[in-house]
């Protein structure tokens, strides 16, 4: 096979030579002093173990960091989730807003919950399952109001509720209620995470190939730049986020999720949920953007220090405004916020105060811009983009499907649970599980992208090899590992999140749904080995469309199909299986791509270190003077 045809010159994005002679020894017209200032400024360790150190430590030294980030990342959801069932349950159970739109619904005959649970329950049954406990005289007053409760004037009944001061909405109910609102409501995260992704690791590649290059009196530049970028970029995505999501408006991103069963409960409580994230998505987008400069640098330590420290700040803010103040979901997502302010002052503190930076920038640095800057990170950070963009619309797509499907014999239909579907309360306890695993793989893929990215400006493709053999069996290692743990402890995952113990266990229908929904989950190491890559070596084209594959293009028609054989068989098992399969599919068309860049990398003589120039010599000449070392 011809590796180095059009094709695969055009998908590679192969460049012709450049005619401009480029050296990097010293120019003969500078002075001495000048050369001598250029030559004293030492390597720094990071940079020195990106060249020159082993591959397993410089893997463990700059990917055990952004793995601990990531996985803190993927604690958030699991915390939101965890803390708002504790500490947000107790004050929604008691507000009548909640109640009124469960007698009431839209207060023109339609999405009452009572109404639609009166269909095929006991009055009895009514009282018992939609609301809390009741001593016996308030127990009798509220069943007495429900036997009498008119579907067409609820406005009656609730207005002869009020008076019960002990009334509260079931507990479990408003748990299921919560897990479900969150699911919905992390696909407004997940939307704000895609834009934000752009200009965070964008600008943190173009910073590492210029590091690499040892442009450092760029670097500056491209951290001030792009902080007022990310800035930019946060208010359109806050005003976009704000219209689709503010309740008079029509809440379009999470009604449409619910397809025919709307539920203004979960509406409401999505609402309050997102609100401090729109306000406050600067903090985000900022926060992220510092991070990854720091990162960048190598400074993985305060890296770190700070993402651990400020899982810390996110839990203290959350338990405080739910628990204290009662704010419910709001508070759970203020403490998100929190965290993200605390960490954007942590790496301000950073880049600014550390002894050794190169991504301090000057004030006129924020608003002298280069589009270069802007256009070089918009391009570095698509990959990334269409990944978590993808996650938004799989996870949109799923859970305005997963509503849809036929519930298994012999459980709860939609209406006698209160106006959630079983089978979308197993999706929804499944995706902080789905999002904490691949958050580990994201954040080695991450840590290997810079050091590829370093290498690949510093010539040394050799060790690139290297570092992608050694990185590959990592990936494998982990999602074995989950897989395994699925299988052993999986009904205790999902019953975590508030899911029904009664209806899960080894063996039954749920837990074989989990188990094909993550069948081929190893396989996934390819897409994450590619992306690092190929992004990692100014690849954009292929490593767009090697993620778009499992995020999108594969994982896409195999929800519809899944969906399709589910309604058609009446079986919601279909839609998992089908699912489940995305990654092996994806696999057999990304391993051609892989060994065909290996190929052309060998056969075209470009499997070799390049020689440092005498300006890094010099530099890391002095980084020994200085350790001492002769």
């Amino acid at each position: 096979m011809n590796v180095n045809n059009k094709f695969w010159n055009w998908l590679f994005e192969v460049k012709r030579p450049s005619t401009k002679i480029i050296s990097h020894t010293n120019l003969p017209n500078q002075s001495l002093e000048e050369q001598q200032e250029k030559l004293i400024e030492p390597m720094t360790k990071r940079e020195v173990m990106l060249r020159y150190s082993s591959v397993w430590k410089t893997i463990i030294f700059f990917c055990l960091p952004t793995v601990i980030l990531m996985l803190v990342q993927g604690l958030y959801n699991i915390l939101d989730k965890s803390l708002a069932l504790q500490f947000a349950t107790p004050h929604a159970i008691k507000n009548w807003k909640y109640i009124e739109l469960m007698i009431i619904g839209d207060g023109q005959g339609n999405h009452s919950i009572l109404a639609d649970f009166l269909q095929t329950n006991t009055h009895e049954q009514a009282v018992n399952k939609l609301f809390g406990p009741l001593n016996s005289g308030d127990y009798s007053k509220v069943l007495n109001i429900i036997k009498s409760y008119d579907p067409q004037d609820p406005y009656l009944a609730f207005e002869q509720l009020k008076e019960i001061s002990s009334l509260t909405i079931n507990e479990e109910l408003m748990k299921k209620y919560i897990n479900i609102t969150t699911q919905y409501t992390a696909q407004t995260y997940n939307l704000a995470y895609s834009f934000n992704q752009i200009m965070a690791i964008g600008a943190g590649m173009v910073f590492a190939i210029e590091f690499g290059r040892g442009n450092k009196r760029e670097l500056g530049k491209i951290s001030g730049n792009g902080l007022t970028y990310s800035f930019l970029v946060s208010l359109f995505v806050g005003a976009l986020l704000f219209s689709l999501s503010f309740r008079p408006w029509g809440q379009v991103l999470i009604s449409s999720q619910m397809g025919n069963h709307k539920n203004l409960i979960i509406e409401e409580l999505a609402w309050r949920d997102v609100e401090p994230l729109i306000y406050g998505i600067w903090v985000l987008f900022m926060a992220n953007f510092c991070m990854n400069m720091v990162r960048s640098e190598g400074k993985m330590v305060h890296i770190m220090i700070m993402t651990i420290s400020s899982l810390g700040v996110k839990c203290v803010v959350s338990i405080f405004s739910m628990d204290i103040l009662g704010w419910e979901l709001t508070g759970a997502q203020l403490g998100t916020v929190m965290a993200y302010f605390y960490q954007l002052v942590y790496c301000l503190i950073v880049i600014f105060f550390s002894k050794i930076t190169y991504s301090n920038f000057s004030f006129r640095d924020l608003y002298i811009l280069n589009p270069k800057n802007f256009t070089e990170t918009i391009k570095a950070g698509v990959p990334n983009f269409v990944i978590y963009f993808a996650v938004f619309i799989n996870a949109y797509v799923a859970t305005s499907l997963v509503v849809q499907l036929p519930i298994p014999n012999g459980y709860p239909s939609i209406e006698d649970s209160g106006g959630t579907s079983i089978v979308q309360q197993l999706i929804s306890s499944m995706t902080p599980w789905n999002e904490f695993i691949l958050s580990a793989v994201i954040g080695l893929n991450q840590g290997v992208r810079t050091i590829i990215a370093f290498n690949y400006g510093a010539g040394n493709n050799k060790r690139i090899l290297d570092i992608l053999r050694k990185s590959s069996w990592l990936m494998f290692g982990w999602f074995m590992f989950i897989f395994v743990l699925i299988i052993v402890a999986g009904p205790w995952m999902l019953t975590m999140f508030a899911f029904p113990s009664e209806h899960v266990g080894y063996g039954t229908t749920f837990y074989w749904y989990q188990f094909v929904n993550f069948m081929t989950y190893p396989l996934a190491c390819l897409t994450y080995i590619s992306l690092g890559l190929f992004q990692g070596t100014k690849r954009s084209k292929v490593a767009t469309w090697c993620t778009s594959l499992r995020t999108m293009t594969i994982l896409l028609p195999m929800i519809g199909i899944g969906f399709a054989v589910s309604k058609s068989t009446n079986n919601a098992f279909w839609f998992f299986f089908f699912s489940g399969l995305t990654d092996l599919i994806v696999a057999i068309l990304i391993a051609p791509l892989l060994y065909v860049f290996y190929k052309r990398t060998k056969i075209n003589g470009k499997l070799v270190t390049r020689e440092d120039s005498e300006d890094i010599k010099a530099s890391y000449a002095l980084y020994l003077q200085n350790q001492g070392v002769k």
